[in-house]
């Protein structure tokens, strides 16, 4: 939103002029009592909206939309008002791209994760990545954390409408959730509307893709966490990790 921002460290200001439709920001609180410290606008005549942001070593890193087309953004932590130190577009002009999730490897590379219309994002296609299948696709894109040029764009789509909601990466892979209209990777549609889980290489080429349906025939899946050591509800019940094998048992843990 436009309106008064907040006096920044070193005397600067942190306000920024709106200039059109709506205005995305990205702004510092105190960790105590969570008033404003430092806060940055960015806009044009259209509008954007930002609806991702991770931190890491002193970074913010923002992904949104920009009318039509998504983007990635970078800001100093400790200089929000000085804008963004990486500004990449994200997808075409003429097509939809909506980023919806953002995260950031201990190489510094940043993922980012959405839907799009657009079917030439860079090295689809190859090392194993799926072209583009639909009129909208789930998508996820590495991007180079010094210049901002994409590494590569993998899609997960079928010939009905899909997208990503949420990311995790873990243990060298990229897990991504969302929701599918159609069949999607060998999964038949359920309802009317399937949420999907895909687990990516780190090159984005697809190791598995699961659908669950939901109640009236509706799911979508918005947010997922990995637990590093690949613990899930069978450790509760007592089984560890590697080969079960065939112990010819009737108990629940085998």
């Amino acid at each position: 939103r436009g309106g008064g921002g907040a006096r920044g460290p070193g005397g600067r200001w942190g306000r920024r002029t709106r200039r059109g439709g709506g205005v995305a920001s990205v702004c510092r609180r105190s960790g105590g009592a969570g008033s404003l410290v430092e806060q940055g606008q960015f806009g044009d005549a259209g509008n954007e909206l930002a609806t991702a942001v991770t931190v890491k070593d002193g970074v913010v890193y923002v992904a949104g939309q920009d009318d039509s087309q998504g983007f990635l953004k970078t800001f100093d932590i400790d200089d929000l008002s000085s804008g963004p130190v990486l500004d990449t577009t994200i997808g075409g002009a003429g097509e939809t791209t909506r980023a919806a999730a953002i995260e950031v490897d201990d190489s510094g590379r940043i993922f980012v994760a959405g839907n799009t219309t657009d079917a030439t994002f860079t090295g689809a296609g190859v090392d194993g990545r799926l072209t583009h299948s639909g009129s909208n696709d789930a998508f996820v894109a590495r991007f180079d954390g010094t210049t901002g040029a994409m590494d590569f764009g993998a899609y997960v789509g079928g010939a009905g409408s899909d997208q990503a909601n949420g990311m995790a990466l873990a243990n060298g892979e990229i897990y991504l959730v969302g929701e599918t209209r159609g069949e999607l990777q060998g999964n038949n549609l359920v309802g009317s509307q399937d949420g999907f889980l895909a687990r990516l290489d780190a090159n984005g080429a697809p190791q598995s893709v699961t659908t669950m349906s939901g109640i009236n025939g509706h799911a979508t899946l918005t947010g997922i966490s990995v637990d590093d050591s690949g613990d899930s509800v069978l450790t509760k019940l007592g089984l560890g990790h590697g080969d079960i094998g065939d112990l010819g048992s009737l108990t629940v843990t085998s």
